[in-house]
């Protein structure tokens, strides 16, 4: 097991492996800011911001709505609901558009088993003031994407919107609102173009469209 020496310089990682502490003598790069750890070779570090992988925990936003999807499962489980997680990957999309031409969609983050096989989006949203009204955003094309996919599936689609500000209480509570619903307002809702992080056109839901309590879930009918 050797020691790894690591750098951020130019907001580049620098980074040399070696097997033997004696060598350490010859790294040159090493200041009072220098990482070392000691460790496999193997154990190499990564940059988060050069990783396909992790780079998105490098972004609040990211972080917020996995902590929303924690809570939510958190909160489906007292409310009896029997939750699975449904998997995002490339791979499992492969099977809707087979043999088709390319049509965006987007599922949800669960399904819930003993409740009509609904699937459920897990938001966490900045909620505001506009207009006279308590709203928050949501995008344009995911309404198209999660339609499409509703569309291949037929199993309805609720989004759980939770309010970003409260998330570090574990009692707050989703707001539920369906894509179906939200497909029908639309042509109510306030549309605005946010061009920070390229999120493009977005209606402004007001929360009184919305239902807080698991009953949604539970009294649901398509």
């Amino acid at each position: 097991m050797g020691f790894h020496i690591v750098n951020l310089e130019n907001n580049q990682l620098k980074h040399l492996y070696v097997q033997h502490e004696d060598e350490l003598i010859d790294v040159e790069f090493i200041n009072e800011d220098t990482i070392i750890y000691q460790g496999e070779k193997n154990w190499f570090p990564i940059r988060i911001g050069d990783s396909v992988k992790f780079r998105n925990y490098s972004k609040d936003w990211f972080r917020a709505g996995l902590k929303a999807q924690k809570l939510f499962k958190r909160h489906a489980k007292s409310e009896d609901l029997i939750v699975e997680d449904l998997s995002q990957d490339a791979k499992s999309f492969k099977q809707y558009v087979l043999g088709a031409k390319y049509i965006p969609i987007k599922r949800g983050d669960f399904l819930i088993r003993n409740y009509g096989n609904l699937e459920v989006e897990v938001k966490c949203r900045n909620f505001y003031e506009a207009n006279g009204a308590i709203v928050f955003n949501f995008k344009c094309d995911d309404l198209d994407r999660h339609l499409n996919m509703q569309g291949f599936t037929k199993t309805p689609i609720i989004l759980a919107i939770y309010d970003r500000s409260e998330l570090e209480s574990i009692n707050v509570k989703p707001y539920f609102i369906s894509v179906d619903e939200v497909n029908k307002h639309k042509g109510e809702f306030n549309k605005i173009y946010i061009r920070k992080d390229k999120v493009g056109d977005c209606y402004q839901i007001p929360l009184s469209y919305t239902l807080r309590c698991f009953l949604y879930i539970k009294e649901f009918s398509f």
